[in-house]
C-alpha cells in the first residue's frame, strides 16, 4: 500500500490528496487539523505542533 506523508507534522495518509490537505493546513495555521488528522494512518506520531497531544488522537 502507498502512503503519502505531511512534511509538516508527519502523519501519513493513503490519500496522495488528503496529505497534500493536511500539509498546506500544517503550513499555515502551524497546528493540526482534527478532522484531517482523523484520517491519518499513524495518528499517534504526529510532530508535536502547537495544539497536537496524543489524546486528541486517540480513536
Amino acid at each position: 500500500m502507498d502512503t503519502y506523508q505531511c512534511k509538516v507534522c508527519k502523519l501519513e495518509y493513503t490519500d496522495e490528496k488528503i496529505a497534500k490537505e493536511c500539509e498546506v493546513w500544517c503550513s499555515t495555521h502551524e497546528s493540526c487539523n482534527y478532522l484531517i488528522a482523523q484520517q491519518a494512518i499513524n495518528k499517534n506520531a504526529a510532530k508535536d505542533l502547537s495544539i497536537t497531544d496524543d489524546e486528541r488522537f486517540k480513536e
